[in-house]
């Protein structure tokens, strides 16, 4: 393989890694908000929430977003955003604004009463305020809304918000999925910056020192427009956090200009472009002051000219050192020009002229990476320029190569590490959801308020039992029972205490049944109850009717906590049958214990009335008041 294949080979596998932040960050499991969004930007007079939210302001002020995107470029002004919730409701969740570099964002959730809660995130609010620990802001949906919300968003940059509303879970592997790429994308461009490093504390050649500034300068501003640094570095520092992409940007314009100068020589193979070049350098600095001491909204617009400015000078200064004889200007010329194609990617799209997308928004992540990497080759070609002229450099060589297997084999130790956490995080998420998984089973099979069975769950148990009891000759019995009186208890006391009289029944019957049977709330204050193995009570057994009349007392003595003065009852229609010597359907023990809870009801209420179920006779009894 020679030396420019095995190159084009490394470029394609660190592109391909470099593209890893923009391919895998958002997912596909968030619900976009901006075709259900409207807005309109505010005048100088700032407006409250109230005044928003009025009747008729949807159609005096609000209007839909261009292209259904939130994407109005450098607005410069604060803009207020109308979201209506998909299709009845919104339910609880997480808002996501894709977007680190707001000011302040606020979100007024809507109240019953007509009133709002409002949330505030942004570089003008510290970041360990913030109920999300991520590096773009992430407002908390508690409650379901079927009501408008409101977004009010000031910022000195672009005015490009992904409006993404996310459920817990995709939310989580969202963010760790955001921490793992940034990772191997910083990891791969710090292990290029420290390679040359190592190279400069060998060669003391000024070109790497220029190099391993600039490539710190580039993350640097890479970090700080994804709010890494924000989230990380200095989470307090709420105005620094709006100045140090700005900073870092126009610190970087000085490094690269200089070290192009440095590297290009330029006063022997691009003198043409030599000055330009120190110009570049001055407008870095001015640009680096104007971050320190005006508006970032001055700043951002003067780094955004310079930043476009920059390759579109040192690419071309590159091709003519490159022309003139200077090899190494080679690799160097490629490298702008792939940063050249993602920097002014990137300024349309800051500017808004260029759609949201996932290699459109990292597309000076993608530049920066390829150019770090080729001109890390430019200086490969430097080193081999400095074999051939002095004695020293084939000396150091071998030193260098040596020093490198060791960087390579801790670089190998600790992504060996990062792999085995990266396994022990996913089977703790595996866990989790095994456990939520339970937990929302439980939820399907019972009844919220009182913990027991609900009604589907019965009649899968019902249908169960009456097989089985088929099958070993059991007989079975069905108890319905219904709370007595219970309208004059919520109409008198609430319907708070109405619940807690439903939760005693539960836990009374709860305590008085066998493992083997089951409860459940059939349906409003209605109770039943499923008992294997009992009849009518001949072989020494407790009969059907007699286990109804225990359950009737125990209700009758159960008291609700903090009001002993409510006397419980209730009245049970019980029956019983014999499956494996009668026709017996589920829909036929429930009918029978029905009609005989009716009977109950009709003839006094707080007793028990019996009758035999399916194809026998059926007899009747009650049991009177304790």
């Amino acid at each position: 393989m020679t030396r420019a294949q095995g190159h084009c080979i490394a470029l394609l596998v660190w592109l391909v890694l470099a593209a890893v932040p923009a391919a895998t960050f958002a997912g596909t499991d968030f619900l976009n908000l901006a075709p259900y969004t409207d807005y309109f930007e505010e005048t100088d007079d700032p407006l409250s929430i109230r005044q928003v939210s009025e009747p008729g302001e949807r159609a005096a002020r609000f209007r839909p977003l261009p292209q259904g995107l939130v994407h109005l470029g450098l607005v410069g002004r604060p803009v207020w955003f109308r979201i209506d919730p998909p299709g009845s409701s919104l339910k609880p969740g997480y808002l996501e604004l894709a977007n680190p570099l707001l000011d302040r964002a606020t979100l007024y959730l809507p109240r019953s009463d007509g009133s709002f809660t409002a949330q505030t995130l942004g570089d003008a609010v510290p970041f360990n305020d913030r109920s999300v620990a991520y590096r773009n802001p992430i407002f908390l949906i508690e409650n379901p809304i079927d009501k408008p919300l409101y977004l009010h968003v000031q910022s000195s940059g672009s005015l490009a918000i992904p409006l993404r509303f996310w459920e817990q879970i995709p939310l989580m592997e969202h963010m760790a999925n955001s921490e793992r790429a940034y990772g191997l994308y910083f990891g791969i461009m710090l292990a290029m910056l420290l390679y040359n490093l190592v190279l400069y504390g060998f060669l003391r050649d000024p070109a790497y020192l220029l190099y391993v500034l600039s490539v710190l300068t580039i993350m640097a501003t890479v970090a700080s427009i994804n709010g890494l640094s924000f989230q990380l570095l200095w989470p307090e520092s709420t105005a620094w956090a709006g100045k140090a992409p700005s900073f870092f940007g126009a610190l970087s314009v000085i490094l690269v200009a200089g070290f192009a100068i440095y590297f290009l020589r330029m006063k022997h193979y691009a003198s043409a472009w030599r000055w330009p070049t120190i110009g570049l350098m001055a407008a870095g600095a001015i640009c680096t002051l104007l971050t320190l001491v005006t508006e970032p909204e001055l700043a951002i617009r003067a780094i955004l000219i310079v930043g476009t400015a920059t390759p579109l000078v040192l690419f071309p200064a590159g091709l003519i050192s490159w022309r003139n004889g200077h090899r190494p200007a080679r690799a160097y010329a490629f490298g702008w020009a792939a940063f050249l194609i993602g920097i002014v990617v990137h300024t349309l799209y800051m500017s808004g002229y260029l759609p949201m997308a996932d290699l459109v928004i990292s597309s000076m992540e993608i530049g920066a990476a390829a150019q770090v990497l080729l001109l890390s080759f430019a200086l490969a070609d430097h080193i081999n320029l400095l074999r051939q002229e002095s004695e020293f450099a084939q000396k150091s060589s071998n030193l260098i190569l040596a020093r490198l297997n060791e960087q390579l084999e801790t670089l190998v130790e600790k992504r060996t590490a990062e792999l085995a956490e990266a396994k022990r995080r996913v089977e703790l998420t595996n866990a989790e959801l095994e456990q939520q998984n339970r937990q929302l089973y439980e939820l399907a099979i019972r009844d919220g308020l009182t913990g027991l069975f609900n009604r589907k769950t019965f009649l899968q148990r019902l249908e169960a039992t009456i097989e089985e009891a088929r099958r070993y000759r059991h007989p079975i019995a069905v108890l319905m029972l219904d709370l007595d009186d219970f309208k004059p208890i919520n109409d008198t006391y609430g319907h708070i205490v109405g619940d807690q009289a439903l939760k005693a029944v539960a836990h009374t019957l709860e305590n008085q049944l066998r493992e083997s049977d089951v409860c459940a709330r059939f349906g409003g204050e209605e109770f039943v109850v499923l008992l294997p193995n009992t009849g009518e009570g001949r072989d020494g057994t407790e009969s059907a009717c007699a286990a109804a009349e225990r359950l009737r007392r125990s209700i009758q003595e159960a008291r609700i906590e903090g009001h002993t003065d409510i006397r419980l009852t209730v009245s049970i229609g019980a029956t019983w049958a014999t499956p494996y010597l009668e026709t017996c359907q589920t829909t036929g023990l429930i009918e029978v214990a029905d009609e005989a809870l009716y009977r109950a009801k009709h003839e006094g209420k707080n007793r028990v009335s019996c009758s035999r179920a399916c194809s026998q006779a059926r007899t009747t009894g009650a049991a009177g008041k304790a």
